[in-house]
């Protein structure tokens, strides 16, 4: 209450005031009382001089946060008559800027895209002059939770399995737990499979297609490679015969890549609609060549959700599931 105060001048005669010292006035150790009671006061400390500790009036503040996020710590300080200087100490040691750090003999410090090798405790020294005068924050503490990184071989992997035998797919995650997992079919979520590994046995022709996990946690999402997994009797021109459409990732985050197969030049449409039936975008409608084309999907700006596209090749239309996270 004191510091939320300081500044208002009374006249001490207020109802209620049981006593009212101007700490800037008074001889030597004394303040006088303006109220009429007039106790005066012996002062202790350098209130005098406008600097006390209990001038911080709010202090930094413990943060955890995930990896590539910004820590924002500061403080306020009131200095009275005196001007402040700051200096912020890391594990005590004095903190230099840097591309990623800035503030670091300000109010407000800021660690940019933070990295593991921020953690630490963080304080700040406030100077006050004249006197030089010392005042240390609390000490808070800057935790980084790590995101989830895979690891990774070719983006379409090509897995051949027996008739009747054992499918084995795995991803191999990293990251703060709890990791979640999702397998996916074709597009299609597999439901039950919150396990970083996907085992389908016997295998039959019906279990053919691209397989994928998205993996997330606290921090972030990914998906992982694909996995195209055919019996051995399958021929790969056989299956993109019928497969001519392939979209990665899907779940996706902000944009996808649809690539599509043509084994001889044909007109193409295809388009994305929500889930209302609404064309959101015509992405190709054109004559293709022979060949695998690519094209991108950016989602940005467009709420999360389910979303289809619409591929008409010359007549012959395929619609597909897209699934955008945010």
């Amino acid at each position: 209450e004191i510091v939320d105060n300081m500044n208002v001048v009374l006249n001490g005669n207020e109802s209620g005031l049981a006593g009212y010292w101007k700490f800037q006035e008074g001889n030597g150790s004394t303040t006088k009382d303006e109220t009429s009671y007039k106790n005066d006061a012996t002062v202790y400390s350098d209130w005098r001089l406008g600097w006390h500790s209990s001038f911080i009036k709010s202090q930094p503040q413990s943060q955890t946060l995930c990896e590539g996020q910004d820590a924002v710590f500061s403080v306020n300080a009131v200095g009275g008559n005196k001007t402040l200087t700051y200096q912020w100490y890391k594990d005590e040691q004095p903190i230099s800027e840097d591309n990623r750090i800035i503030g670091s003999d300000s109010t407000v410090l800021i660690v940019n895209n933070i990295i593991k090798s921020d953690e630490g405790k963080y304080y700040v020294i406030v100077t006050g002059n004249p006197g030089n005068s010392k005042q240390s924050s609390d000490t808070i503490e800057l935790k980084a939770k790590k995101i989830v990184t895979l690891q990774r071989g070719e983006p379409l992997q090509l897995i051949r399995v027996d008739d009747g035998g054992e499918m084995s797919l795995i991803v191999n995650a990293s990251g703060e737990n709890p990791i979640s997992y999702r397998w996916y079919k074709n597009g299609l979520e597999i439901p039950g499979t919150n396990i970083p590994n996907l085992i389908k046995v016997p295998f039959t022709k019906q279990d053919e297609g691209r397989y994928y996990c998205y993996v997330s946690n606290q921090c972030n999402n990914t998906v992982s490679d694909t996995f195209e997994v055919l019996l051995n009797t399958t021929s790969v021109e056989d299956y993109n015969s019928d497969n001519q459409i392939f979209v990665f990732p899907n779940p996706f985050n902000g944009f996808t890549t649809i690539y599509l197969n043509l084994e001889k030049p044909r007109s193409v449409k295809l388009s994305v609609f929500d889930v209302l039936g609404n064309e959101i975008i015509v992405i190709t409608n054109q004559k293709l060549e022979i060949g695998t084309h690519r094209f991108i999907f950016n989602a940005e700006g467009l709420s999360s959700g389910i979303y289809f596209y619409n591929l008409d090749i010359e007549g012959k239309k395929q619609t597909g599931l897209l699934n955008y996270i945010k």
